[in-house]
């Protein structure tokens, strides 16, 4: 036994020498301490032995025997301190592959000797979180009860050998006019998962400059911390389509409703939209049965940022829905980032741009820009910026509405019952300059949309509120200048100057038309919202329902005269007040409902 001790001893340095001895028999003669001879026998005559006491100045003092109670220094009389601290066998290093950011491992403890402890305290500093990627030095420190203590160290290293896992988007067929040289291409979202890299490096080599006719392969690779690579390839094909002339007729005789309050107007914050075929189908069904044969349908960017599988899959929804019954669809990139509505708690609490364009301002209160010297300046400045594509911090809003508005289409624009897509539902207005600007926005989004679709793209502007004497050099300025000419302007009728019943509007618009089509382009002009907001529609004080039906009468005549279709605000709106809500969720109309019906059925 003292053999392997010294043999352990010798790993720490010069100890003090100690044997070890078993207990003492009072029948059994004395151990000569100094000595490694045995006990001399009774008839030796030599020297008598030592005394037992050990004290022996010029040896040293053995210890206690094991288990003696002398181990600590509590012994009884005659036992000295243990003052050696335990022996720790250092614990082989560990190499282990990582199972996340911080990978948790159950080390082993490592074997520790100790003369006068049996059961020595073993702790370590390893990181309670688990180890980070690399080499991470773990001590471990073995106490006796004596609190003599001796540490060993044990490397520890985490590797990460494994590639990103990806999940690739789908190989793309875009067909785009003739003519066409580069296309713009929205690739979708690679998504990648790592188990100890949070975010992986996605790069691929796609053409900046946009995609030629023909076949391109586009290789995505993805890099982690550690160095491992996945990849991916991705076929970008582009073929010229050449659909033929745009039938015109999709949009005569058109009249029907203003579809909202499916969840698609859920805030970009909230994570539980999805789609509700229920309350679709239900709506559809109504509107079939009260003879409207289109609805226009609000659509929300901050819907689509908050959710987007689930927001294209209810914007698909509709479109089949109205299919079944015959129904035909625009869609309306919708907002209410104007006007009061800036932060206010309406339409389920969205406001329709996603955080990431309005959060850098901040109004208080009211937002109305009506003039320049009503309203909050933070809403001007965001129309500022963003009819000059410089909103703060966000270099190229305009692509990123292009982009999100692409996707719409890709995912409906195969469906024959839609019609075409509105830009922006009423961009606000209150000087001069916007005109130019709207134009400018106007363009850049048409072309972009145009590689993805031959369908009508629409714009409008704000409500047409009071006087109609807007100079029609300025008007004409908001165009979309879009080679194919296949677009139509969606203005807004509430709150009528007088009882003519929108003649004031016919003229106006007319006049548009007028000064658009000596630049050369054939324009189409529908009504995208008009309501009961007013008292000329819901009826002057002292109004009576035949007077009430007499002016509905008026409105929806004057445009089916025109042959202009129309859609009416709005078609399912609980939220929306009296003199704009047309139905009950049950299905019955509304007074205001039963005329706009009853107009239908005598003009269209």
């Amino acid at each position: 036994m003292t053999i392997v001790l010294a043999a352990l001893n010798s790993q720490w340095g010069p100890e003090p020498t100690q044997s070890v001895q078993p207990p003492s028999n009072p029948d059994d003669p004395p151990i000569n301490q100094g000595s490694n001879s045995l006990p001399d026998s009774p008839d030796s005559t030599d020297s008598p032995a030592k005394p037992s006491s050990g004290q022996n100045p010029e040896e040293p003092t053995s210890p206690p025997p094991i288990g003696s109670g002398g181990g600590g220094g509590n012994g009884g009389s005659g036992s000295e301190p243990d003052s050696t601290p335990p022996i720790i066998l250092t614990p082989e290093n560990v190499i282990f592959e990582a199972t996340g950011t911080l990978s948790v491992l159950d080390l082993a403890a490592p074997k520790v000797i100790d003369l006068a402890d049996s059961s020595p305290e073993i702790t370590n500093d390893a990181p309670s979180g688990g180890f980070p990627l690399g080499t991470t030095m773990v001590t471990w420190t073995a106490t006796d009860s004596a609190g003599n203590s001796r540490t060993a160290s044990q490397t520890v290293e985490v590797l990460d050998t494994r590639p990103p896992v990806v999940t690739a988007p789908a190989d793309i067929l875009l067909s785009v006019k003739e003519g066409t040289k580069l296309a713009e291409v929205q690739m979708g979202t690679l998504r990648v998962r790592d188990v100890a890299d949070p975010k992986p490096v996605i790069t691929n080599n796609a053409p900046h400059s946009g995609f030629p006719i023909g076949i391109t392969t586009v290789k995505w690779t993805v890099s982690d911390a550690s160095g491992n690579i996945a990849t991916y390839v991705q076929m970008i094909t582009i073929e010229i389509d050449n659909p033929g002339p745009i039938d015109d007729s999709d949009w005569n005789g058109l009249h029907g409703v203003n579809f909202i309050d499916p969840v698609l107007s859920k805030k970009e914050r909230q994570d539980d939209v999805a789609p509700n075929p229920g309350y679709v189908a239900k709506y559809m069904a109504f509107a079939k049965e009260y003879d409207f044969n289109v609805i226009r349908v609000p659509i929300y960017w901050e819907g689509y940022v908050g959710n987007e599988e689930n927001f294209l899959a209810e914007t698909e929804l509709i479109a089949k829905e109205a299919q079944k019954h015959g129904i035909k669809v625009i869609y309306d990139n919708h907002h209410f980032f104007a006007t009061s509505h800036w932060g206010a708690d309406i339409h389920r609490g969205g406001i329709g741009f996603p955080s990431i364009l309005t959060d850098q301002y901040n109004p208080v209160g009211d937002g109305n820009t009506q003039s320049d010297n009503y309203g909050h300046a933070e809403v001007r400045a965001f129309w500022d910026d963003f009819y000059n594509n410089k909103v703060r911090n966000v270099p190229d809003a305009w692509s990123l509405q292009a982009n999100y508005m692409k996707a719409v289409i890709e995912k409906v624009d195969k469906y024959d019952n839609v019609l075409g897509y509105e830009i922006l539902n009423e961009p606000h207005l209150w000087k001069k300059e916007h005109y130019a600007d709207l134009g400018e926005y106007h363009t850049a989004i048409a072309k972009k949309l145009r590689q993805v679709t031959d369908k009508t793209i629409i714009f409008t502007r704000e409500t047409t509120h009071g006087s109609y004497n807007r100079d029609p050099d300025y008007e004409k300025l908001i165009l979309p200048l879009d080679p194919d000419k296949n677009v139509m302007y969606w203005p807004h009728t509430y709150q009528p100057p007088s009882r003519d019943a929108g003649q004031l509007q016919v003229k106006q618009f007319k006049r548009y038309q007028s000064e658009w089509a000596d630049m050369g382009y054939d324009v189409k002009i529908g009504i995208g919202e008009w309501g009961t907001q007013s008292n000329q529609i819901t009826g002057l004080p002292g109004m009576d329902e035949v007077e009430g039906q007499a002016l509905m009468d008026s409105f929806v005549s004057t445009w089916a005269k025109e042959d202009w279709p129309v859609t009416y605000w709005a078609f399912g709106c609980f939220s929306c007040g009296e003199g704009n809500k047309i139905i009950e969720s049950d299905g019955s109309l509304t007074k205001y409902g039963k005329r706009y019906v009853e107009a239908i059925g005598t003009y269209y």
